[in-house]
């Protein structure tokens, strides 16, 4: 396994794609693609927040299968390869902090209001 995922949490995916932008999605229920981005957990669709270059933030169905579940990205119809997961309803999840361009807050790249 790759990770722990919980139901109802949002998970990211590292992946390289040829998009040149970052879109969030503007809505709810949020989309299960953006800027020609899907990404599925054990065949399934999920729901994705944001997307970039580099990485997807998406949520994990509230009625994900516990256990091993692969997870894949596919951009323009080309699918990355997939990783494991598992999903552990009531797992501690953890939550990275990026600024708007995903770098990393960092002590020297804090993180400031407004």
């Amino acid at each position: 396994s790759n990770g722990v995922l919980t139901p109802g949490a949002l998970g990211r995916l590292a992946m390289t794609c040829g998009m040149t932008g970052t879109q969030w999605a503007l809505a709810s229920p949020l989309p299960l693609e953006l800027g020609g981005v899907t990404v599925t957990l054990a065949g399934r669709p999920v729901p994705l927040v944001g997307v970039s270059p580099g990485e997807v933030i998406f949520q994990v169905p509230w009625d994900a299968t516990p256990g091993p579940q692969p997870l894949r990205a596919t951009w323009l119809g080309r699918t990355g390869h997939g990783i494991n997961v598992d999903i552990r309803p009531g797992a501690w999840a953890t939550l990275a902090l990026t600024h708007a361009d995903w770098r990393g807050v960092d002590e020297g790249a804090p993180a400031r209001a407004g």
